[in-house]
């Protein structure tokens, strides 16, 4: 119980230092970084977004990154079975109908 007394206290007090930052009354809050794009510049503040263009710069390199891993199996990293999995496709399925 003490320790989610502690928790709730740590919780309270993040909000209380929320409370005390200096935002200005018409400040509105973007819900994603996509709201900056659609209106570039975001609500006033005189912060335009700008957006590197997408391109792949070093992409077709799959044998040098796999050349790092501790196992591999063609061009795929292999890595161990969580606990429980059979490895077939049919698991964690068997209770299924």
């Amino acid at each position: 119980m003490e320790a989610v007394q502690k928790d709730l206290s740590s919780v309270v007090q993040w909000f209380d230092q929320i409370k005390e930052a200096n935002i200005p009354p018409n400040l509105t809050p973007l819900r994603s970084p996509h709201d900056a794009i659609i209106n570039p510049v975001d609500a006033g503040r005189g912060v335009t977004l700008r957006l590197r263009s997408d391109e792949v710069t070093d992409g077709d390199n799959a044998e040098a990154v796999l050349s790092n891993a501790p196992n591999r199996e063609s061009q795929f990293f292999v890595v161990p079975k969580r606990s429980g999995e059979s490895g077939d496709d049919n698991s964690g399925r068997e209770n299924e109908h």
